[in-house]
This record gives C-alpha cells, sequence and structure tokens, in this order.
C-alpha cells in the first residue's frame, strides 16, 4: 500500500475535507433555516394584511353608515286608503332591527326582502307589490291595493272588513272604524258608499278558513253575474246563517225583494235559474216578494 493511500485511509486528509463539508453544509443549512423563517413571515404579515383587508371591506359593505337603510319611498299605484305609508314603514323598521347571519339588515346589502315580501303576500290589502334596492342606502316599495267591492260585518267577533273580488277579508284599520253602534252602521254604510254592497256575517265560523274564503268567494261572483246587469239589480244587503254547515244567504235586493240562495245548491247552477224564473216566469216584479233557488230545479217565488 502506498504511503499516500495510508495517510488518507489513516484519517489525516479525510478530516480536513470533512471539515470543509461539514462546515458548506452547516452554513447551507442555516441559510434554508432563514429563508423558511424568512417565508413563512412573509405568509404571516400577507395574511394579516388580508384578512385586514377583507375586515375592511365586510365593515363598509354591511356594518358602515353608507349603506344603512335611511330612506324608505312607497308608491301606490293604486291607492284605495287601505294602509298607510307610516303602517308599512313600521312593518319594515321591525325588519332592519333584526340580523340576516351575522349581518344587521338595516344595510341595503343584508336587507332580506323575501322576508318583507312574505308578510306582504299574506296580507290581503296588497294585490301586487316590488320591493326595489336602490343604492346605497334607499328602499323603494312599489304597491298596487286590492280593491274593495264590498263591507263585511262579522258580528261572531264583532269585526268590519272590506272584501275583494277574490272574497278576501281586509281588515278596517282603525281610521276606517265609523261604526258606532251596532243598530246604525247599515245606515251609516250606506251614507259612506251607496255602491257597496254589505254582507251580514252571522255565523261563528273562523274568517279565515279556506271554506268561509270560498263561499265569500262564490257569493261575490253570484252578485256579479250578468244576470243582475241585465235586469238593472243590485245586491244591497247580503245576510250569511249556518246551520248544520250549510250557509244559507239571503240577498236583498235594490228593488226591496229577496233571492235565498245556499251553499248546498252550485252557485253557477243557481245563477242560470235565476234568469231563467225572470225571463220566463217573473215580467213584473213590482209585488215580488223573494225567489227562492235553494232547492235545485224547484224554484219557489212569491
Amino acid at each position: 500500500m502506498s504511503k499516500k493511500y495510508y495517510q488518507t485511509l489513516n484519517g489525516a486528509t479525510l478530516s480536513t475535507k470533512s471539515k470543509k463539508i461539514f462546515a458548506n453544509r452547516r452554513s447551507q443549512s442555516r441559510k434554508m433555516v432563514f429563508k423558511k423563517k424568512n417565508r413563512r413571515f412573509k405568509i404571516i404579515i400577507i395574511s394579516l394584511i388580508f384578512l385586514i383587508f377583507v375586515f375592511l371591506i365586510i365593515y363598509f359593505l354591511f356594518f358602515s353608515k353608507y349603506f344603512k337603510i335611511n330612506n324608505i319611498e312607497i308608491k301606490k299605484t293604486e291607492d284605495y286608503n287601505l294602509t298607510s305609508d307610516l303602517e308599512l314603514k313600521q312593518e319594515i323598521f321591525l325588519l332592519l332591527t333584526k340580523k340576516r347571519f351575522i349581518f344587521p339588515q338595516n344595510s341595503i346589502l343584508a336587507f332580506n326582502s323575501k322576508n318583507l315580501a312574505k308578510i306582504m303576500n299574506n296580507d290581503s290589502r296588497y294585490d301586487e307589490f316590488y320591493i326595489e334596492k336602490k343604492l346605497p342606502h334607499t328602499l323603494i316599495i312599489k304597491i298596487k291595493e286590492s280593491k274593495p267591492i264590498a263591507f263585511l260585518i262579522s258580528f261572531g267577533n264583532y269585526q268590519n272588513y272590506y272584501l275583494n273580488e277574490q272574497g278576501k277579508t281586509i281588515l278596517m284599520s282603525q281610521n276606517d272604524e265609523f261604526f258606532t253602534t251596532p243598530e246604525n252602521r247599515e245606515i251609516e254604510i250606506q251614507e259612506r258608499e251607496k255602491d257597496f254592497p254589505i254582507f251580514y256575517d252571522q255565523t261563528e265560523i273562523n274568517l279565515d278558513s279556506e271554506k268561509y274564503q270560498n263561499l265569500l268567494k262564490s257569493v261575490i261572483t253570484f252578485i256579479n253575474d250578468p244576470v243582475f246587469q241585465k235586469n238593472n239589480l243590485k245586491a244591497e244587503i247580503i245576510k250569511i246563517t249556518e246551520k248544520g254547515g250549510i250557509f244559507e244567504i239571503t240577498i236583498k235586493t235594490n228593488e226591496k225583494w229577496e233571492i235565498f240562495i245556499n251553499s248546498e245548491s252550485d252557485f253557477e247552477k243557481q245563477a242560470i235559474n235565476l234568469n231563467l224564473i225572470l225571463e220566463e216566469k217573473i215580467k213584473q216584479r213590482t209585488d215580488l216578494e223573494y225567489i227562492d233557488l235553494r232547492f235545485g230545479e224547484k224554484i219557489f217565488y212569491q
């Protein structure tokens, strides 16, 4: 074995090289650790800046005064004085106090129009409505009020209502509670609105029930049948009673004679029978007292 190789094997030459290699590796390791720490620090700083930026954006959009709803415009395309602007605004202000997730609904961006639409859909005073958000802080409500075509006086719960064409009840506001006593309600209504028929409900049924709503719609359809217009008739007073689940309806006409119908017979068929009896049997209605249409093809009159 050569001397040179022996010395290398014994470690004199290897030791010097190893030291250099280890020193280089240690230096590179320190640089890599520093680079990693520096990279992590930069990521943390960038993340913090990003979070602060997002927080500022969220605060500006949902919590600042810039997008806070401070103007509510109510526009009525058809107005029958069924509701006041103040009344609707109070409903909206109540919604503004609530939150949508974590965001206050007084921000126009967080305001949930569906909640307001649900309230208005369940209110028979509104036929149509449109909710518009106008940035940065205006809420616009366009309303078409339901047209009242009759009065309804409920003796069961002592309340006064309007009726629309669909037979839905519209509770009169406090400003419309013009009836002073049960005895003079009819007179006061007739003085106020002579063209409106008056429904007197003497039942105890729930006015919001589907059965009752369908009844009112059927009666309204009946008194608006062309047979009335053709014969210059108007329904002035409609009295509703109920016995054994059957509604009895008495209609007092502008000629002071009465029409008897009920819910057991088909309302459309009863209107057809009224037209037949007026055309074929009753030529003069001066002394007529009533026409009874409750028994199908058997029509009674006097």
